[in-house]
């Protein structure tokens, strides 16, 4: 009997200690949504659940936003402050503050004063309007050592492409480069945007006529452009065998929004 009791005090001990080795989440309650607007808070205990109900993105009372999908983390940002909350801000920035102060933010401040925060089926957590997604767990901000005033950055490997103004990113987008498969690939370096040109039709080398709506070249023959021919979608690894002949093609929503927003001299860097 003594050592019944002994086994189970034990367990009881075991199963204290776990429970203090988890995260308090203060009894975290699942809002009705997978959306918190503008101006919106999640306090520490609140969650955003995607609509499918597989990921909740919940406000520890550590401080810390953690994603669970079926109860496991799978992603953290990490604020060391008991107590912080969530907000999205009037000027597009998403932080974690403790008061008024913020310990932790994502660098988007002037991307959007309508920006929200959306808890996705696929386990993304972005800050969206409705040009699009300004930042997400999964494109982080990528402007922090920006020195310009505009810039325009492109991932080959992940394709896709930055704006940022200065250090806050302020929209990102899925893109297509060159088909390198066949020798197109796009040059990486940096330059400046030279000029902008709507409604155009480009003649590249390899033959064929491609009207575009926005044609904004900074490297001679390459440019940026909408290209309302592409079958297959943007941020696709087919760019390889079925890309562009060097240009980078953004969508055309995205591309009529960017050709309003940069300028002659916007700088753009195209990295691996």
């Amino acid at each position: 009997m003594k050592r019944l009791v002994a086994l189970l005090a034990a367990a009881v001990l075991a199963a204290g200690l776990a429970v203090l080795l988890m995260p308090a989440a203060s009894g975290a309650a699942t809002t009705a949504t997978n959306t918190l607007p503008t101006g919106g808070t999640l306090q520490p205990g609140r969650s955003l659940r995607s609509a499918d109900g597989a990921y909740v993105a919940t406000m520890w009372s550590s401080g810390s936003l953690f994603i669970l999908h079926h109860g496991r983390p799978v992603w953290v940002a990490r604020s060391w402050h008991a107590g912080a909350h969530l907000g999205v801000r009037h000027d597009g920035d998403l932080v974690l503050a403790v008061g008024t102060r913020t310990v932790w933010d994502t660098g988007t401040t002037t991307s959007s004063a309508t920006n929200s925060l959306v808890m996705a089926n696929d386990g993304t957590l972005m800050l969206r309007n409705a040009n699009g997604v300004v930042w997400s767990n999964r494109l982080p901000n990528g402007c922090r050592t920006t020195t310009v005033a505009k810039r325009f950055i492109v991932s080959v490997l992940g394709q896709v492409a930055r704006m940022c103004a200065g250090q806050h990113q302020i929209l990102t987008t899925a893109v297509t480069t060159g088909a390198s498969a066949y020798g197109n690939a796009t040059p990486l370096g940096t330059w400046r945007v030279q000029a902008r040109v709507p409604n155009t039709v480009l003649h590249p080398a390899a033959g064929g006529a491609y009207p575009v709506r926005f044609w904004m070249p900074y490297d001679g023959d390459y440019g940026i452009h909408d290209s309302s021919w592409q079958r297959f979608p943007y941020g696709s690894p087919l760019y390889r065998t079925q890309g562009s002949h060097g240009c980078v093609h953004l969508p055309g929503a995205t591309m009529a929004w960017f050709f309003s927003w940069a300028v002659v001299g916007t700088t753009v860097t195209i990295a691996a």
